[in-house]
C-alpha cells in the first residue's frame, strides 16, 4: 500500500473505531445484519477530461435507500459509521413518480470504504454480499497500489472490479 493511502486508512479506521467504541456492539450486529439485507456496495463512475481526451474515474461507495419514514434507522448508521444522508426524494420512472420519498445514507472514497469493508466483512451469513466485500476490497488495494494519478493500466483494473460489483449482482438463474 502506497504512504499516502496507509495513512489516509489508518485514519479512516481510526475515525470509524471512535465512533464505534460509543455504542452497543449488538447494535453494530444489527446494523451490519441490516446493510447485509438492504445495502448496497457499487463503484461510481464519472467522466473527467475534455472532448477527445476522456478518462474515468471510479469511486467505491457503500449506500443504503430506505422509506422517508424510517429515517431514524439511517440516523443509526450515520451515528455509529459516519458518513452523508440524503433525505427527502423519490424514484422517478417516465411515466411519474412511482414511489414515496426515501433517504439515503451513503459513504464514499476508498480510505472510507475499505475502513466499513473491515466491519461489514465480520457477517456471518453465507451471502451474495461476501462476495461483493471481496470485489470491493479487491478493488481499494488495487487503487491503494499506486499513488497520485492512475495509469491507464490502473484505470482499466478498477473499470473491471466496476464490471465485476455490477455482476456479482445479477441473478444467478
Amino acid at each position: 500500500m502506497n504512504t499516502i493511502w496507509k495513512d489516509r486508512v489508518k485514519l479512516a479506521r481510526k475515525e470509524l473505531k471512535e465512533k464505534m467504541d460509543k455504542v452497543d456492539p449488538e447494535l453494530i450486529h444489527e446494523l451490519i445484519g441490516f446493510f447485509y439485507g438492504e445495502g448496497s456496495l457499487f463503484m461510481t463512475v464519472e467522466r473527467m477530461g475534455k472532448k477527445g481526451n476522456i478518462n474515468h474515474t471510479y469511486r467505491p461507495c457503500i449506500s443504503i435507500n430506505i422509506r422517508d419514514d424510517d429515517y431514524l434507522l439511517l440516523e443509526q448508521f450515520f451515528t455509529v459509521f459516519g458518513g452523508t444522508k440524503i433525505g427527502g426524494w423519490a424514484m422517478k420512472e417516465a411515466n411519474g413518480y412511482t414511489s414515496k420519498p426515501q433517504v439515503r445514507w451513503t459513504v464514499q472514497g476508498y480510505p472510507r470504504v475499505y475502513a466499513m469493508l473491515d466491519v461489514f466483512d465480520t457477517g456471518r451469513l453465507p451471502s451474495k454480499k461476501k462476495r461483493e466485500i471481496a470485489i470491493a476490497r479487491e478493488a481499494c488495494e488495487a487503487r491503494f497500489s499506486e499513488g497520485g494519478r492512475v495509469s491507464e493500466g490502473l484505470r482499466e483494473r478498477l473499470k473491471q472490479y466496476y464490471l465485476a460489483l455490477k455482476e456479482a449482482k445479477k441473478y444467478s438463474f
